[in-house]
């Protein structure tokens, strides 16, 4: 900060340098960070940590969520009208992606982190 001593760290001498104008604005920029962040959480609830994680796509949340359930990779197939061939290629891609040996082991550890 322009004409505060570095050796100094005293913040009520560094405050007293800034105009009042600068920091009602800095404050009002932070408090808009703030609800921006709140805001992407509520949209994102329950697959904020996931997708930032392992990058899963929407389909292969999806699948997660039908997997929970207990529905098997042919009634995943015709609920969803694809193919059950690429039902177990985005498990294989979800095992891929998230490190895991078993689909169960993941649904597990969502379930342990409040994401299911």
């Amino acid at each position: 900060m322009v004409g505060v001593d570095p050796h100094n760290n005293d913040p009520y001498e560094m405050m007293s340098r800034v105009r009042p104008d600068d920091l009602y604005r800095f404050g009002m920029g932070r408090t808009k960070l703030v609800s921006m962040e709140k805001d992407l959480y509520i949209a994102q609830k329950g697959q904020n940590l996931l997708c930032q994680g392992h990058h899963l796509s929407q389909r292969e949340l999806e699948i997660i969520h039908l997997i929970e359930i207990g529905m098997s990779s042919k009634e995943i197939a015709d609920k969803l009208f694809l193919s059950i061939h690429t039902v177990n290629t985005h498990r294989g891609n979800i095992l891929i992606k998230t490190q895991k040996s078993h689909v169960s082991d993941l649904i597990y550890e969502l379930k342990e982190n409040g994401l299911l």
